[in-house]
């Protein structure tokens, strides 16, 4: 019902003992809140078990055809999808958590030393433009 205006993908890493990982497909409803819709359990999480769970979504839900596909920057979740939905127009969009997470990362390898504040305050400046679009 509410998958046309987007989805959004995550899978866990490292949140047990066991190398299972959670994939969680999850869309937003009428009132902005993100519902859980369909959920995938695998020991590598490749684009080919990806992309067996968005045939399986389109099996069952044959006018699945979201307008965006969120994720982080692991290929294999946008290729899966991509592979089971080659014809899908949704526009790829980068979680804003993990976006952030790569620009700090990318500071703190770049700019150390004396250079260091320069690379907080470029942090700083992208965080605020990020969260004000």
């Amino acid at each position: 019902k509410y998958s046309h205006r987007g989805v959004s993908i995550d899978d866990t890493f490292k949140t047990s003992r066991h190398s299972i990982k959670l994939l969680t497909v999850i869309v937003v409803d009428d009132f902005d809140r993100g519902l859980p819709a369909a959920h995938l359990l695998s020991y590598h999480m490749t684009e080919f078990d990806v992309e067996y769970l968005f045939k399986e979504i389109k099996k069952v839900h044959s006018l699945f055809d979201p307008a965006f596909f969120m994720s982080d920057a692991a290929p294999a979740l946008y290729n899966g999808f991509r592979r089971a939905l080659p014809d899908c127009k949704a526009v790829r969009l980068y979680c804003l958590w993990h976006f952030l997470k790569f620009i700090r990362e990318h500071v703190n390898i770049s700019y150390v030393g004396s250079e260091r504040e320069r690379g907080e305050k470029i942090y700083a400046t992208i965080k605020e433009l990020t969260l004000t679009v």
